[in-house]
């Protein structure tokens, strides 16, 4: 069966599984939002100007049969652009089902110069809830990373920070399971299975809680990698704390072995004003082969950075209850190059935001397309505009 076609069948029987007069007590959440995203940039290889536009429509499905919960979403989601003939459209290809995930649930039906359109299962997953053990399966995120920016332990499904819609995780097909005797400790046990044994993750976290403080440990095999870690996340009075600490032996490069870590702390110093800042180092970082590195999502979640120190910084301002300012920053002290992500949002009405941005990249000199001395000179300016409603 065509994906599309199952997608239509599964909406239609959500919709009449909630018009069933049986189903009166435990009725059927439909959601979702509907997303414009146009952006103007150039090629990060052959630096020609292009342009692309996203519309997608997320149908959103929720419901609760103590205690059991269900969630499925679908998107729906067209490209206009003129950048197929360019190597930069290599990483929407990269992020295709087909190639990240076990179950590949998601159609590519348009694929022309100007025009792709792709049917999504964006999440997919049976809840088992009790109070003291919960159990999820299907396509699901798991995030079991703290830091806002570079997470050494974020390995299931991480995000490039470079990416416009970060809050946009690909799902894994996953069992995740999670047992809390108490409200102040238990175990996660997380098992992803991929399209081989080199995608397949497993992982082990154990947690607890100290004081004001959460802490992790955590065993897993993910990305190629082994990796054994620690984090915490809590509060020194009024200003949040937190950190993650891993070492990594890689199944790639030689078999390397090498630590990362990151320390993070905001702070709201009014009811306008909020400041975040984090210090990442990566000993795992991979100069070479950048333009691999920007356009492939498992390439990416392998090394996380290209240069080995950097420093975060996200700034926010209330100008009005409507309408925010914000701005990210970080800097490369290897290669002494930055980026810096201003945003202007507007709140229309309740349920419909609209967001003005750009993407800026400043320093360093990219050598070759083989090797670069620097975090941010392969990318180029990007300006974006996005509507977004939610319904």
């Amino acid at each position: 069966m065509k994906t599309p076609l199952f997608i239509t069948a599964v909406t239609i029987i959500f919709s009449l599984f909630q018009s069933c007069g049986v189903c009166e007590e435990n009725k059927l959440n439909i959601g979702g939002y509907y997303k414009e995203l146009f952006v103007s940039t150039k090629s990060n290889v052959t630096k020609q100007n292009f342009f692309a536009n996203t519309q997608r429509l997320r149908l959103e499905f929720k419901k609760k049969i103590a205690p059991w919960q269900f969630n499925l979403t679908v998107d729906n989601e067209v490209l206009n652009h003129d950048f197929a003939d360019k190597p930069d459209f290599a990483f929407v290809d990269s992020r295709r089902q087909n190639r990240t995930a076990f179950l590949d649930l998601d159609k590519v039906t348009v694929e022309k110069d100007h025009l792709y359109i792709k049917h999504t299962i964006h999440r997919a997953s049976i809840k088992y809830y009790k109070s003291d053990f919960q159990a999820i399966i299907g396509k699901q995120a798991v995030d079991w990373g703290k830091m806002r920016f570079y997470s050494p332990l974020d390995m299931f499904n991480s995000i490039r920070l470079t990416d416009l819609e970060p809050e946009e995780r690909m799902g894994v097909d996953a069992v995740n399971l999670n047992y809390s005797p108490d409200s102040f400790s238990g175990i996660n046990l997380v098992y992803s299975q991929g399209k081989d044994s080199e995608t397949t993750a497993v992982g082990l976290k154990g947690y607890c809680k100290l004081s004001t403080y959460d802490l992790s440990l955590i065993v897993a095999s993910a990305n190629k990698q082994k990796t054994v870690g620690f984090s915490f996340d809590g509060y020194i009075k009024d200003a949040g704390l937190r950190g993650e600490i891993s070492y990594s032996k890689a199944h790639f490069d030689n078999n390397s072995a090498y630590p990362r870590m990151a320390v993070g702390m905001d702070y709201n110093f009014s009811n306008t004003v909020y400041l975040l800042f984090e210090q990442f180092y990566n000993g795992g970082h991979e100069e070479k082969n950048p333009f691999f590195y920007t356009f492939s999502s498992l390439r990416n979640r392998q090394i996380i950075s290209l240069q080995k120190h950097l420093s975060s910084i996200l700034a926010s301002y209330e100008l009005t209850p409507l309408i925010k300012l914000q701005n990210t920053f970080i800097y490369d002290w290897d290669g002494n190059s930055a980026s810096v992500n201003p945003e202007i949002k507007y709140n229309v009405r309740s349920n419909v935001d609209i967001t003005l941005g750009a993407q800026i990249y400043a320093g360093g000199e990219t050598e070759s397309l083989f090797e670069t001395s620097s975090e941010f000179d392969v990318y180029e300016n990007a300006y974006y505009f996005q509507l977004k409603w939610f319904f």
